[in-house]
């Protein structure tokens, strides 16, 4: 869905983000406890996944994959940059 280059620079931007702000988040989710970084909190990221991202490839691909016809919206809840470490988090529940 996304290339290697897409993949390193959502990491850069978002390790960049978290270094020289409030770092990563922990308490966003109780039944799913990850580490983590909203999208909107990161303007290039916010900027990326909003134009590029979901407009011309996830939304299309949800479309294609749920049968669903031009006229039916769909719209984005939550968006966020997971990070883990496989020696704290070897799955989630």
């Amino acid at each position: 869905l996304l290339s290697e280059d897409e993949c390193q620079l959502i990491i850069k931007t978002a390790e960049e983000h978290c270094n020289s702000s409030t770092g990563w988040t922990t308490t966003r989710h109780y039944a799913v406890p990850t580490t983590d970084i909203p999208i909107h909190e990161i303007t290039k990221l916010h900027d990326l996944f909003t134009k590029k991202l979901w407009s011309s490839k996830i939304r299309p691909l949800l479309r294609q994959q749920l049968k669903l016809n031009g006229n039916r919206q769909i719209l984005i809840h939550d968006a966020f940059v997971v990070r883990y470490d496989s020696s704290k988090q070897r799955y989630l529940p």
